[in-house]
This record gives structure tokens, sequence and C-alpha cells, in this order.
């Protein structure tokens, strides 16, 4: 059994580093396969410290809040301080334009409501037109939670938590809003399904209500008080203090499978390939049983969103530094694990002997 010590000290860590790459080419002899795992079980373990492959897009000048990908998957937009937002492209990185809401609040809450179309909070609600940059406001004061559902913008007044106002949005004009009373109970979380909204209650039910009908219908009764709710077109994933339910609801039917999983307090969805990001550093695979598959455990130290793309393949990641980063939602492969813990712990220099040098040429 090979021994390291991983301890949070970055030296010790490069050390391990090291010893795991000496060791694992050591002389001209091809590993055993126990001896192979045990190796890149280390290796994983130490890009698991510092990031997998989570790669650098772009450095934020102003301070970053909010963190939202484009229906199309080719622009990225990040709601900043003093009212800026910034738009990138996805394919390279590179910055597209600044828009300036002329706002003294930071906008700590901004989503496309199509690719032409961005909507974002700060002191007031702006709705921008992405073609010609032009921005209409409107007031709604103090809110609690948010949410964008296809043409509606939703939230919670504050200290109203069991009323939902539905603001509708038609080109890029605020309609007159409907308000929703949610029976008295606090709501505790909100989130979007096929155009409806699903609201998570202080008394543990979900309901779901339609904004054309204009109905509110009760989906199921956790007992406790939900913490987060997330979905896509055809799952349901919302928690409690012990548990993450996932659901797969189709009008009367519905399967349900709970799993132990506490303290959960944000879930993300792919729209497709039903990958679930859980708490910023799990990512996981929800199958056709509704179990989660190829667990991937995320180093979520300072990261302050994280959000899926479409297909689930990559994560957007901003962090405290400002740094807009990406990552692939499957682990790397053994060659990739190796080359991020040379890379992330600065090894290229490294010296190999002849016999090691061998064995990296065998397994490169």
């Amino acid at each position: 059994m090979i021994e390291t010590d991983l301890n949070s000290d970055n030296d010790e860590r490069k050390k391990a580093a090291f010893f795991v790459i000496s060791n694992y080419l050591k002389d001209n002899k091809a590993p055993t396969k126990a001896i192979e795992d045990e190796m890149y079980a280390l290796l994983d373990t130490l890009a698991f410290e510092t990031g997998y492959n989570m790669k650098l897009l772009h450095k934020e000048k102003n301070k970053a809040h909010s963190l939202t990908l484009s229906p199309d998957g080719t622009k990225l937009a990040t709601g900043c301080e003093d009212g800026i937002i910034n738009i990138y492209d996805t394919a390279n990185g590179q910055f597209i334009k600044t828009i300036d809401c002329d706002d003294w609040a930071n906008l700590n809450y901004c989503k496309w409501i199509d690719d032409r179309t961005l909507i974002a909070k700060g002191w007031n609600v702006y709705c921008i037109n992405m073609n010609d940059s032009t921005i209409t406001e409107e007031n709604i004061g103090s809110y609690d939670k948010i949410i964008i559902t296809g043409q509606n913008f939703c939230y919670t007044p504050w200290r109203q938590d069991s009323i939902l106002v539905v603001h509708p949005v038609i080109n890029g004009q605020f309609i007159k809003p409907d308000t929703i009373h949610n029976q008295g109970v606090g709501i505790s979380s909100i989130c979007t399904y096929n155009g409806n909204i699903l609201i998570g209650s202080s008394d543990g039910t979900v309901k779901m209500y339609n904004p054309q009908s204009k109905n509110l219908s009760l989906l199921y009764n956790a007992n406790f008080r939900i913490q987060a709710i997330g979905s896509n077109d055809s799952i349901i994933a919302f928690s409690t203090s012990d548990s993450l339910y996932i659901m797969r609801h189709n009008g009367d039917k519905q399967d349900i499978k709970r799993h132990d999983i506490k303290y959960i307090n944000s879930i993300h969805l792919s729209r497709i390939n039903n990958i679930i990001v859980i708490n910023k550093n799990q990512v996981a695979t929800i199958d056709a049983s509704l179990n989660l598959k190829n667990i991937n455990y995320l180093n979520a130290n300072r990261i302050k969103q994280i959000i899926p793309t479409a297909d689930g393949e990559c994560l957007y990641v901003v962090d405290d530094d400002n740094n807009i980063r990406y990552m692939k939602t499957e682990k790397p492969s053994k060659e990739e694990l190796l080359e991020t813990v040379i890379r992330n712990f600065q090894l290229e220099n490294y010296e190999l002997t002849e016999g090691e040098l061998i064995k990296y040429k065998l397994y490169n």
C-alpha cells in the first residue's frame, strides 16, 4: 500500500505528486493492475484538490455576482458590480461587449429569456435587447427569490414569502403581473419546469403553477421544508435537510426516488442528458431508474456560482477572484489525470531517469 500525506498544505500535496509520479514511473516494467489503480486513485485525489482540468475562460475586471449561459450556448453573461453586464463568446472566451445598466447596485441575478434578450436584477429589473443594447427597466422593490420561466420574470417580495409575483415580459416590455398566493405557506425555493413554475414550500410541499391556466396543483409532500429545487424538461429534483428526491412527472403519473444526501442548498440540471450539479461540488448522471451514477466530486473552494451547459458536458464557474472557468463534467481519463497533476503542480521540469523516461513513453 502506498501512503502519502494529502493534507491542505500545498507543499505536502506537491511532494505527494512527486511521489506518485516517481513511483508510477520508477522502472522499466509495466505496473501490475493493482499498482496502476492505486497510482491513479492518488492522482485522482491530487487532481481533485487542484480543480481537475478547470480551465480559465476569462478574468473579470469587475466583481462578478451572477453567471448565465444563453439558450443556444454561444454566449455567457456575467452580472457585475455597479450595474455592469459583460458578454463573452463561449467558443474562445473572447470578450464581446459591456452593457451598463447605470445602476449603483450589484447585479446579483441575470438570465437569458431567449438568445436575444437578457433579464438582470440590481436595484431595478432590466430587460436588455442584445441586438441594439436597448434597456427597459422596472422597479419591483426588495425581493427574496427570483427566477425566469419562459417569458415570465418571477419573484417573491421581501418579507412576503407566501406570495409569488409573475411578471410577463413581451417584446422587451414588462406587462401587468399576476400574484400567486401559496395558501399562506412560506415559499422556500422556486424553479421552472416546462413553462410552469415549481414552488418548494416551508411545509414540505412541492407545487406546480401553470401561468396559462393560473392553476396551482400539489405534486408531492416531503413533510419537511424544501431547501432547494431544480428541474429540466423531464426531471424534477428537490431536497430537504436530509434527503434528495428525484421525480419524473407525467400528468397524473409520477415516479420518485429518495436519496440519503444531506444539506443540499442548490440544485442545477442540464437541459438534456440529465446531468445534476449539487451544492457546487458534486456532479452526477441521473439514470432511467432515477439513481445517481458516475458521481464526480469537484473542488468547490471559493466558487460563487456554477451552471451546466444544456447537454451537461461542461460546467461554467465564477469564483471569488472573478475568474470565469469551465470544465468537463466527465472525470478525466488516466492520461488527462497525469497531465492535470503535472500541470497543476508545475512538474513539467521534473527530471526523469532513463527508466522513468521509458515508462513515460509507454503510457504516452
